[in-house]
């Protein structure tokens, strides 16, 4: 008969947090004014680890905030150009995350029954060259709810330089009318 001991070690793995990673929840690639944004932190660590964060936001105006639970909501009028996003491990306030997001303006522009969005970062420009005139009118101007810079809101094309708000273009056309005048005859 033989006799077999087994003698317990002993084998407690350590904790501790090794590494933060953020990124998108949803698959975004563009953060734009007046929007809201999920993010994920991702905590890796042995042992019984912590991982959870904290979350911060670095630059930004009144309005922009994080949620605790990584959902960035930007203000509409939000002047900066770039946000940090900042997660830090509650299990090691040594290891941060952090991703800086540039931010665009939506820029839409309505003609006709058509309406594009363009997402631009403020101070850029935007070329734009009204449609065809439905028979029966002629173009009348540009006009725009929000701030931003027309060039020549009378010219069929011009530049708009974008805001740091959202804002929408729309091209007019009026019914071409004749006043009294400009109308001439001759013997025929």
């Amino acid at each position: 008969m033989r006799r077999i001991v087994l003698v317990a070690q002993d084998t407690t793995i350590p904790v501790a947090v090794t590494d933060v990673q953020v990124d998108f929840a949803g698959g975004e690639t563009i953060v734009v004014r007046d929007g809201a944004y999920t993010f994920k932190a991702t905590v890796s660590g042995t042992g019984a680890f912590d991982n959870t964060v904290t979350w911060s936001i670095i630059g930004g105006s009144a309005g922009t905030s994080i949620s605790s639970d990584g959902v960035l909501t930007v203000a509409a009028k939000e002047t900066a150009s770039t946000l940090t996003i900042k997660a830090v491990a509650n299990g090691d306030p040594e290891k941060v995350a952090t991703k800086t997001l540039e931010i665009y303006s939506k820029v839409t522009i309505k003609q006709g029954t058509n309406t594009e969005d363009l997402y631009k970062k403020a101070g850029e420009t935007v070329h734009l060259t009204a449609i065809a005139a439905p028979a029966g009118y002629h173009f009348k101007d540009w006009t725009k709810t929000g701030e931003g810079t027309l060039a020549d809101s009378t010219a069929t094309e011009t530049d708009f330089t974008v805001p740091t708000t959202n804002v929408t273009i729309q091209s007019n056309y009026e019914l071409h009318s004749a006043n009294g005048e400009a109308w001439q005859s001759d013997s025929t």
